[in-house]
């Protein structure tokens, strides 16, 4: 009986909460004991147990306790120190200026990890000057590093949608530039362009189906917006399905890249866009194969691609007849995708000689092939561009 409100408590629910209080004081027992983890092996391995939904086996996939990492950490940090105290491996003050630093951290609006998510689709498309004005956003800062979109193009596909079009790719491009654009803009627009990009996937089942370049193109504005936020479909399962679409319209060879209808030469406009797409596709792949320590897989290694890159013109100049007369040929906007593309390659050759399939050479440091690959590096760094026209790219990132 709760004296306090007058209500009737099941005894078994009682019984329940004194067990759960008595586990509860024991774990804290231990963890105020600093108990020794004898075996690091066993502790990584339980702590990336983990269930992916409620009800199934428990799966290695990681690390995926941040306590259980730290209690490893100094674990073997002690195993190679005369401490057998983690505070004696940390000394007061640090601890105080660490506790001071989180708690600043903390209170910053930016630290928050994960943004906002919604689950109701949004409706309705913002007002136009909210739309122009996140386009130019978007051709700023996503464009410069995955030209994904002919901007002129994309802009006639705005003006559609706004006169009433019901085109399934147009409705769903401009809603995932809306939700991509929000999400660079700032964190307090998360759930809102969250909503977009369920508003976005109803028109989806209707591109996948055709196969073809606007179906990658819906394939890698996906992945943008994954690689900004989390979602509701895995990155990497996005990306290997546009990896393998590529492949599948020949799009990774030069040979193909350049044929049209009936084996005739494509036209200008459409070759430049087989190109961008293949090697905005190439590099967020190899960007997640890095990060998470898979092999790539669509290539190994640069003598395995021979598609050329798209070509440097701003976007208006670049038309199905070709580019423009006396428009310049090269743009930053463009040059800066290709520079990061080939940064992108020079880590995979890093990957495919050190850490991939075992090779007789290179035997130790001394070997020629370091001093080669330094000097790559530092011509690749020594040809980045020292204006960022206002793309906010850091000159020495």
């Amino acid at each position: 009986m709760q004296t306090t409100r007058g209500t009737n408590i099941n005894r078994n629910y009682v019984i329940w909460l004194q067990h759960r209080a008595r586990a509860l004081e024991e774990q804290l027992e231990h963890t105020e004991r600093d108990e020794d983890y004898n075996d690091p092996e066993a502790m990584m391995r339980g702590a990336a147990a983990v269930r992916i939904q409620e009800g199934d086996d428990t799966k290695f996939l990681g690390p995926s306790s941040g306590i259980a990492i730290t209690r490893l950490v100094m674990q073997l940090a002690k195993e190679f120190t005369e401490s057998k105290s983690i505070k004696e491996l940390v000394p007061d003050a640090k601890q105080k200026h660490i506790k001071d630093t989180f708690a600043q951290e903390e209170g910053k609006p930016t630290s928050k990890t994960y943004a906002l998510t919604s689950n109701v689709a949004a409706p309705d498309l913002p007002q136009r000057g909210l739309i122009d004005m996140l386009l130019r956003l978007y051709n700023l800062k996503v464009q410069t590093m995955y030209p994904i979109l002919h901007e002129p193009t994309f802009a006639q596909d705005l003006e559609d949608v706004y006169n009433g079009s019901q085109d399934p790719y147009q409705n769903f491009m401009l809603r995932m530039v809306i939700a991509v654009s929000m999400q660079k803009l700032d964190t307090q627009y998360a759930g809102l362009a969250d909503s977009y990009y369920l508003a976005a996937l109803s028109f989806l089942e209707k591109i996948v189906v055709q196969k073809d370049l606007k179906t990658l193109q819906c394939f890698a504005i996906i992945a943008e917006y994954s690689l900004l936020t989390p979602t509701r479909t895995a990155i990497y399962f996005v990306v290997g399905l546009a990896v393998r679409l590529t492949q599948s319209l020949g799009l990774n060879e030069e040979k193909t890249v350049v044929l049209g209808r009936g084996g005739a030469l494509a036209d200008f406009l459409e070759i430049d866009m087989r190109r961008r797409l293949f090697w905005s596709i190439l590099v967020m792949e190899l960007g997640l194969s890095h990060s998470l320590g898979r092999p790539s897989t669509l290539a190994t290694g640069l003598d395995h691609l021979d598609v050329q890159w798209f070509d440097t013109a701003a976007d208006e100049d670049i038309t199905p007849q070709g580019v423009r007369h006396g428009a310049p040929k090269v743009t930053l906007k463009k040059w800066i995708a290709i520079h990061f593309f080939k940064m992108r390659l020079l880590q995979l050759e890093i990957r495919r000689k050190l850490y991939q399939k075992k090779r007789p050479e290179p035997k130790d440091d001394q070997d020629p092939w370091f001093k080669q690959m330094e000097a790559k590096l530092h011509a690749w760094k020594d040809a980045s561009p020292n204006n960022d026209e206002g793309i906010d790219v850091d000159v020495m990132w």
